[in-house]
């Protein structure tokens, strides 16, 4: 078991890295809107020192590994929370919660796995490339701003998943909510009027990656990602979005975000997001 504590300055160095300055994090006014007494962390921010946890324990040597984690509740800033992991198969399976040290409400569960991985069917997905030293540059600030998070796949993890918020998860949410829209004959919500919150994670990757990062030898970054589930409904919209990772053209990582956007205030019409 371990005691976690994030303090203001470690909310502001993932926000200025991935890009995510969702006011869930930074407005007490809009944390109250979904419910919680203050400011609330990233889920990405909590799930750093369970991935690098994970990441040291002995797995067999070859193959694939699948982290999943669901986030049950929003953490609050400058609270204590207790870690705990149990071994169920001697290197093949570990099952994790995140409670608070408080009331020992569950935040966030979930477990990592060695599995049979097939990725042939990623083999004809259109891929985006990032250029080499763009994506160099994205993975090494993140090892400075996070040193204890050393390990490949978790680097590549917040590097993927900030590019993703910076350049992609605008334009993936309004062509989701505008499908509905249009379903429904209603007008588009203001951006103000909505919040955006985590609700699970997912990485499968080569085991190599367990390894500290070191991306030298980096001269090709290519990635896609796609809506593998939906739902939508008057006041909210859910994705699952999947965004594989090639490295040298190579495919190393699949990750895997499940998102949610809600409406702060009650839709004036029927159907509004």
């Amino acid at each position: 078991m371990s005691l976690l504590h994030f303090e203001q300055d470690e909310l502001q160095s993932w926000a200025d890295y991935s890009g995510d300055y969702n006011p869930i994090h930074f407005d007490e006014t809009v944390a109250r809107a979904i419910g919680q007494k203050g400011v609330v962390m990233h889920g990405m921010l909590a799930m750093l020192p369970i991935k690098t946890m994970h990441s040291d324990l002995d797995w067999t040597d070859d193959g694939w590994l699948e982290w999943k984690a669901m986030l049950r509740d929003a953490m609050p800033l400058l609270s204590d929370y207790r870690l705990e992991s149990r071994i169920v198969k001697p290197m093949q399976e570990v099952r994790f919660k995140l409670s608070s040290a408080e009331d020992e409400q569950l935040k966030i569960s979930g477990r990592c796995t060695s599995i049979d991985f097939d990725s042939a069917p990623y083999t004809t997905r259109k891929r985006l490339k990032l250029p080499t030293n763009e994506a160099k540059q994205a993975l090494q600030e993140f090892t400075t701003r996070f040193p204890s998070a050393s390990a490949s796949w978790v680097v590549i993890d917040a590097m993927i998943f900030s590019h993703y918020i910076c350049h992609h998860a605008d334009e993936v949410f309004k062509e989701a909510v505008t499908r509905n829209m249009q379903s429904e004959g209603s007008d588009l919500p203001e951006p103000e009027n909505v919040v955006a919150m985590q609700t699970h994670h997912n990485d499968i990757f080569i085991k190599e990656l367990l390894r500290e990062s070191d991306f030298n030898n980096l001269d090709s970054f290519e990635y896609s990602y796609y809506i593998t589930d939906e739902i939508l409904s008057k006041d909210s919209v859910y994705l699952i979005v999947e965004i594989p990772v090639w490295i040298n053209r190579k495919l190393l990582q699949i990750v895997k975000l499940g998102l949610m956007a809600r409406l702060l205030v009650p839709a004036k019409t029927r159907g509004a997001f």
